[in-house]
């Protein structure tokens, strides 16, 4: 089963991490990183070696962060090319269900990326357009 680490800037990775397992029911293979303010990119990037190891059981990790360009984007992506390893950023809700409820059927990482991140864009909408509240 493909690991999934969530690092994300302040408390979001643990609340995102909290409400998809609401939904969906607690998850293996699962580990929170929390960018907070101070924290060295040393300091950062260690967190996302221990937590990928602790995850990957040989299919691979997909790593999701919050921001393109943010720190845990750039550190993230330092690691692509050591590790068999996705970055998947700018994650939503939508996205990370349908990583937790996809990744039993697959092992490769690149097309559950895929999948996922069209799966998040296509669950963004404006409420007031679907409900004919335009403005």
């Amino acid at each position: 089963m493909i690991g999934i680490v969530i690092c994300c800037h302040g408390k979001m990775g643990d609340g995102i991490r909290d409400a998809a397992e609401l939904i969906v029911g607690p998850q293996e293979q699962l580990s929170v990183v929390s960018v907070k303010p101070g924290d060295g990119g040393n300091d950062i990037l260690e967190a996302l070696n221990a937590a990928i190891q602790q995850v990957d059981k040989g299919d691979g990790v997909l790593l999701l962060t919050d921001l393109f360009g943010g720190t845990p984007t750039n550190i993230g992506c330092t690691l692509l090319n050591e590790r068999n390893l996705e970055v998947v950023t700018g994650f939503n809700l939508p996205l990370l269900i349908k990583i937790m409820t996809g990744r039993q059927d697959t092992t490769d990482i690149g097309e559950l990326a895929r999948t996922a991140a069209e799966y998040g864009r296509r669950h963004m909408s404006i409420a007031g357009d679907l409900l004919g509240n335009n403005r």
